[in-house]
């Protein structure tokens, strides 16, 4: 009787440590996907190209009715371009964010991100981007400027001292290494 009192005993707290373990495993994959999707709200709350967003899908941006969208000739994977205003999109082949716009490069100056727009010189873009959770990236070896954070970049190709095209992507850092 005695050993049977201890070895139901024991199944509780086997059960216990089990569910705390599971409820520990759940609030973990839970907040990685409440990061990632806050990293991506943080851009889109600073981001104006029209009602364009990162991580919208190809239907969520076709149903915005800016115009057809067209498949760039002579380009791998899923980049498209929407002409009269100056856009490309690009959308994620693999990993979490397949089928999300992944992409997206920017040459009309009525669009911004944090208030940067095309024409901006490098002053404009420091002193715009100095309070923002992004860093300059050095390792640039082009008149080009880039800010990194976490797994969202922001290149300003720059033309004569101007920002000519704004890139933003993100990326899936277990895709990262990668070659395809």
């Amino acid at each position: 009787m005695a050993e049977s009192v201890r070895k139901n005993k024991y199944f509780k707290i086997v059960i216990i440590i089990s569910g705390m373990v599971l409820f520990f495993a759940v609030f973990v994959y839970l907040g990685i996907i409440k990061k990632e999707k806050n990293e991506a709200e943080y851009i889109n709350m600073n981001l104006e190209v029209s009602r364009i967003k990162l991580l919208m899908t190809n239907q969520e941006v076709e149903e915005l009715n800016m115009v057809k969208l067209v498949d760039l000739p002579n380009v791998g994977g899923k980049i498209k371009e929407i002409i009269e205003k100056e856009i490309k999109i690009g959308f994620g082949e693999l990993g979490k964010y397949k089928d999300k716009l992944t992409y997206l490069e920017i040459g009309n100056k009525e669009y911004s991100i944090f208030n940067v727009k095309v024409g901006d010189t490098k002053v404009e873009i420091m002193n715009k981007l100095k309070n923002t959770k992004f860093k300059e990236n050095k390792q640039t070896n082009t008149e080009d400027i880039a800010y990194t954070y976490r797994n969202i970049f922001i290149t300003f190709q720059m033309v004569q001292g101007r920002v000519k095209i704004i890139v933003i992507s993100i990326i899936d850092n277990k895709l990262k290494n990668i070659n395809l």
